[in-house]
């Protein structure tokens, strides 16, 4: 898999020949879209033109965002942010409150 905030890294990575790419709008954690777009609206156009799965990142938190991500055509997610909430993530707990 390869991360992309465009449809031209899209194409790029597809030629490339990877077996799937990962939408990452701009609010996706760690890693900031270069694009600007957000991964709602980047996820959409990847599907539509690449032939290769694609994977939501960025905003995900819950079912309904995972249930949008689907919708919009992706065919995985992939969450990060969300996991600092949980007892196993070794971060102190002002940050867990704030997730």
């Amino acid at each position: 898999m390869h991360k992309v905030s465009n449809l031209r890294e899209g194409k790029r990575a597809e030629g490339a020949e990877v077996d799937a790419v990962v939408a990452m709008g701009y609010e996706a954690g760690g890693i900031i879209g270069r694009s600007g777009v957000s991964s709602f609206c980047l996820i959409p156009e990847l599907a539509d033109n690449l032939n290769i799965p694609v994977i939501a990142a960025g905003g995900i938190a819950d079912a309904r965002g995972f249930a949008a991500a689907m919708i919009l055509g992706a065919e995985g997610v992939e969450i990060g942010t969300r996991l600092l909430a949980t007892k196993e993530c070794p971060v102190p707990g002002k940050i867990k409150k704030r997730c």
